[in-house]
Order: C-alpha cells, then structure tokens, then sequence
C-alpha cells in the first residue's frame, strides 16, 4: 500500500497502477488503490487521490461515488494559495472559515476584520451558548470524527463551495452555503451587509440576534423595503418550527409579528416589534427591544397580541436578568395559556429566581397532587431546595424518585453536582455521578465534569484528571474552560501546590447571567480561595 501512495505522491501512476495489480483479482486493486487514495488526501495530494479514485472506480458498484469524490479532489487546492476578494460576498465567507479554521480556537483578530462588531463582540463571549470557541471546538469534533486533520477539511471546503445567493436594495446579501468539498445540504446561512465602507458579514446561523439589529437600523433609517427582506430570509431560515404535542408557546418570537406572506410593510410598529423579537435573547440587545416589545403591548387592543408580546418579552427579560419582568410576563402567559410547559416552566423559575419560595412551593405541590409525575415541578422544587442549601430537602426529592425508578442521567448528575456545596458531602456522590455518566454512555461533557470535580474533591487526583482530559477531549479543547479550572485548582490543592491553585481558582469566571451564578464553578472557588486564606 505504501509503495503504491509512494508512487502517485510522485505522479508514477504507472508503476502505482501496475503495482496494484499485483495485490489480487480486480476487486482486491479497486480496494487498494481507493484506500491509497485516502491516504494521499491526508498529506494534501488531492491531484494523485483524484487519479487513484478515478482508477478504482472502473467497474465498481460504488462507481458513481467514487467518479464524483475524484471529481472533486481534482479541483481542490491548498487554501493558502485561493485569492479572495473582499468585495466578493462568496470570497468573504471563505474568508470567514479561513479565519475560524487557522484561529487555533484563541487568536480570532482576522475574524474582527471579516464580521460586523456585534457579531464580533458576541462570538468571543465565552459565556453565550454559542460562541467562536464553540465553533472552533465543533471543528475539532469534525476533524477527529473524519479523521482528517484541519488544513486537508480546509482545502476541501475553500475549493468546492457553493452558495444560493438573494441580495436585496441596498447591497446586502443572503448566502445559503448548499455545498463543500465535504458534502450537500449543509444549509448554513450568512448575512453580508456594507458596514463602514467594506462588507462584513453581520448575522450566521449562530450569531442571529444581530441581524434584528441591522433590520432595526433599516427602519429607523426610512428602508421598510430593505427591512421587510430581511425578515423575509430570517423567517426563511428560523421561523418555522415543529410544534410539540400541544404546547402552544414555540418557536422563534418572531412567529408572532411576522408570516411567510402577506406582511404589513407600511405598519411601523409591526416592523419593530418583528425586528426586536430577533434581538430578545441577546443581553447587549435585550433592554433596547423590551422598550419597544412594553410599548407596543401598551398600544395592542387584543389578547392574540398580548400573548405574542409577552412571549418575546420573556426572553428579553430573561437575557437582561430582569427577574420582576420575567414574573410579569410568564404569570400573564400561564394564566392565559396554562396547558403551556413552556409558561408553567418560566413562572417557576421568575418565583424561584425572586426568592419567592412559599409561591413556588404552593403552586409545585397543587401540581404534583394532580400529577405527580410533573418533571418541571420536581426540577423547580430540586432547585428551590438547592438555593436555599437544603440539602436534606433535595435527597427526600431524590429518594422518593429513586424509589419509583424515574432517575435519569440527568437528575444523577444534577444531584451529584450539588453535593459539591454540601459541607457534610460524602461518597454517596461519587456514586450519583459514576450513574450519571453510566446512563450517559461516558460520553456527555457537562456530566463527567461533574464526576472530575468529585474525584478531585476526595483526592483521586489521578482519576480527576483523567476524567476531565475526557471533558476535554469531548469538546474539542486543547485549552480548559473556565469550570476546568475549578478542578485543576482542586487537583493543585490537593497536592499542595497552593500558588497554582490560587493561579487556576482566579481563572474561573464569574456568569454574567444572575440566575446562573448560584450553582456556578465560580462559587465553588471562590468558597476555595476562601479556605485558603484562612490556612
């Protein structure tokens, strides 16, 4: 096989092809010039692959397959040597995979050039759901699952790309990328508008709230034309949504203010209440569309509106930590729409983030007499309990449901993690999250954090870390995050290496989400870092 990759890295292909057939039948030189092929597009000799694959698929059943992928690698070119031209919307999405593949997933400085300062300052915010170190680890996942290193995936998705393209009135665009070298029907979205005199692309698939605000900026500026185009493509793109039994709260916000046709484009407050309710889960966006949500719900004259507005203003609120707004909202919601998980689930957690213990408790409990399977009450009462640091509360919670069999990995680990700010923590946890991890199939990150952070806890310092090269393997990171930095610090303690316990427990960042901070990694060290300036 070697000697045969050999030959075609030094386009011998008559000798690779004669050599080949010395391996057996025709069935035996097809199987062995295509795996050739795959070892030549691992040290980028896509031309050679392309003639190996080619040859392999004379007389195969997999003929089509084979003619279609050498097709493509006979186009495919390193990625260092693809001109791009920054006025060309295609070259610029190039740009933008270049940008984010060579990042390393740390120096993002290209990426500041290519997209807009919103998305810019979003995308580097380790703390939303969706950031570019995610992305980055998402790639890593892909190179590991095909086995491919990242400048070979490069190549193959800079050389073989291809775009649906809408433009609209005012020199923006729309790019749908339908193709790679890699394969169909990827159906990622890229927004490109003219930004300080050069485009720069303002809205992806994962960074979508600052699209409302460039919709938001055409209206303000007169452009309902432009505006009503743009939501058109985001209504496109996220709008539709597959209902869940009967729950009647789902979907995008923007389901409430804006249809597929038939669109009041000259209704000024129609069009900015659609724009805001892209920009609702979005906390740098969240205060200004919640103005513009509160006014139109004083304006509205209907209960159907009403609830619409409420709907996306319960994500404003929720983003922006207004905890008193997100009461307002999903009590109006659950009293309007109580068949709704989605209310029952936000007026929970509004009375438990307000503190209002006895209101949560009262409602949990009348909903568990009629159904005493109600995982939201049960999880909001775990919660409640958890906050308030009783922790004999949460294991009656747990026992019982042990006892009926309902445990899930989920409730292992949620318990489990808890443990952890137990005073009286005992070993029973290690067992709660070893369960978790079992019914996890070893393989959810969050989960075998958990159960690192409890090995390290007891000492196993050995096991904690290797645990949590796990995590770390999962996600894609050759870096650790900030809850990795807890238990590095907790392993550190352990073994008296207090200077870089200290180094690692500072490392760890406090949520900016209010809501988030109680049962955080940051609590855990700062409770570390107090210990340890009291030794």
């Amino acid at each position: 096989l070697y000697k045969i990759v050999s030959y075609g890295a030094n386009n011998n292909f008559d000798a690779a092809f004669s050599e080949a057939s010395k391996t057996g039948d025709a069935v035996d030189r097809r199987k062995i010039l295509s795996n050739a092929g795959e070892l030549l597009i691992h040290i980028r000799q896509y031309s050679a692959a392309a003639k190996f694959l080619e040859e392999a698929s004379r007389g195969s059943s997999d003929a089509m397959a084979l003619e279609l992928r050498a097709d493509t690698l006979s186009r495919t070119s390193f990625y260092e040597d693809i001109n791009l031209d920054n006025s060309n919307p295609e070259d610029l999405v190039r740009r933008f995979y270049k940008a984010l593949y060579t990042s390393g997933g740390s120096d993002f400085s290209e990426l500041k050039e290519i997209v807009s300062s919103d998305v810019f300052l979003r995308a580097i915010d380790k703390e939303t759901s969706n950031n570019f170190y995610s992305e980055w680890r998402a790639i890593m996942n892909r190179g590991i699952s095909s086995g491919l290193k990242l400048e070979v995936i490069l190549d193959l998705i800079m050389s073989d790309i291809k775009f649906q393209i809408r433009e609209d009135n005012e020199g923006g665009y729309h790019l749908k990328l339908i193709q790679t070298g890699l394969g169909t029907n990827l159906d990622s979205n890229f927004y490109i508008r003219e930004v300080g005199g050069s485009l720069k692309i303002v809205g992806t698939d994962s960074f979508r709230e600052p699209i409302g605000r460039v919709i938001m900026d055409d209206i303000e500026s007169g452009n309902n034309e432009s505006a009503a185009i743009w939501l058109d493509w985001f209504f496109k793109d996220y709008g539709s949504s597959t209902r869940d039994g009967d729950e009647p709260l789902y979907g995008h916000p923007l389901r409430g203010f804006w249809k597929k046709r038939g669109n009041d484009t000259a209704n000024l407050d129609s069009l900015k209440m659609a724009a805001a309710s892209i920009m609702v889960t979005e906390r740098s966006f969240a205060s200004e569309a919640s103005v513009i949500l509160e006014k139109g719900l004083k304006k509205s004259e209907s209960d159907s509106l009403n609830g619409k507005i409420y709907y996306a203003l319960y994500f404003a609120y929720q983003a922006d930590d207004n905890f008193e707004g997100q009461l307002e909202s999903s009590s109006w919601l659950y009293n309007n729409f109580p068949e709704s998980d989605f209310a029952w689930s936000a007026l929970l957690s509004s009375l438990l983030n307000l503190s209002k213990y006895d209101e949560l408790k009262k409602l949990a409990d009348e909903r568990l007499i009629e159904d005493d399977e109600d995982s939201i009450a049960i999880d909001m009462l775990i919660n409640m309990y958890f906050t308030k640091m009783d922790f004999d509360s949460v294991d009656t919670i747990f026992q019982d449901l042990k006892d009926k069999n309902r445990l899930t990995a989920r409730l292992y680990n949620a318990v489990a993690w808890m443990d952890l700010f137990d005073p009286n923590l005992d070993e029973t946890a290690l067992e709660y999250a070893r369960q978790a991890v079992t019914l996890s199939n070893s393989n959810n990150p969050p989960i075998l954090h958990t159960l690192s952070a409890l090995y390290a806890e007891f000492g196993r310092c050995e096991e904690a870390r290797n645990t949590l090269d796990r995590v770390m393997a999962l996600s894609g990171s050759s870096d650790p995050s900030s809850d990795d930095w807890y238990v590095l610090g907790r392993i550190a303690e352990e073994y008296g290496m207090l200077d870089s316990a200290l180094f690692y427990y500072e490392k760890v960042e406090k949520p900016e989400s209010i809501a988030s901070q109680y049962d955080s990694s940051y609590i855990l060290a700062e409770r570390r870092l107090k210990a340890m300036s009291l030794k």
